[in-house]
């Protein structure tokens, strides 16, 4: 399954961070799996209650306009193992995804080409689950490179996401 969200379609809690996606993504409709939020680099991230005792991974990302933002991930240690990779696309690359991992996209920048068929604005997410595609073919679109964060979630078990 693949999801496209678009930038202006994130969450922005009261805390001041920004919701990219979560599972489940209404609060106390089911049991929390994870979730993917953006905070500002100006101060630390703020603790956000979580069921179980958390996993954690974060990454800074370096947007092509110069702002800097922190890309935090947490899990439940019953579901997944979260991690942050920060990559530079240039003209053609490629990412490999694994059997019951979620992945998430999150453009630093306009201009990323995804699959051939998915434009990614600045702080634009993709979202992928389920059995395809396993290899992503990625492409920044002129002469400069697009920033990317790269959020793996890898399933304990077969991990699933229904928005």
């Amino acid at each position: 399954m693949r999801l496209l969200l678009r930038a202006n379609a994130h969450r922005v809690e009261p805390s001041g961070e920004t919701e990219i996606a979560a599972s489940p993504d209404t609060h106390g409709r089911e049991r929390w799996q994870w979730d993917v939020r953006l905070a500002p680099d100006t101060r630390e991230p703020l603790t956000r209650p979580a069921p179980d005792e958390a996993l954690g991974a974060s990454g800074e990302l370096k947007l092509s306009d110069g702002g800097v933002l922190q890309v935090m991930v947490r899990s439940s240690p019953h579901a997944a193992v979260p991690s942050v990779e920060i990559h530079q696309v240039g003209a053609r690359s490629e990412l490999k995804r694994q059997p019951q991992e979620i992945m998430v996209l999150l453009s630093g920048g306009p201009g990323l080409l995804v699959e051939g068929r998915h434009q990614l604005g600045r702080l634009d997410a993709l979202i992928l689950e389920g059995d395809d595609p396993f290899s992503v073919p990625l492409e920044a679109e002129g002469a400069d490179s697009t920033p990317l964060a790269v959020i793996r979630l890898k399933g304990r078990t077969a991990l699933g996401w229904v928005p």
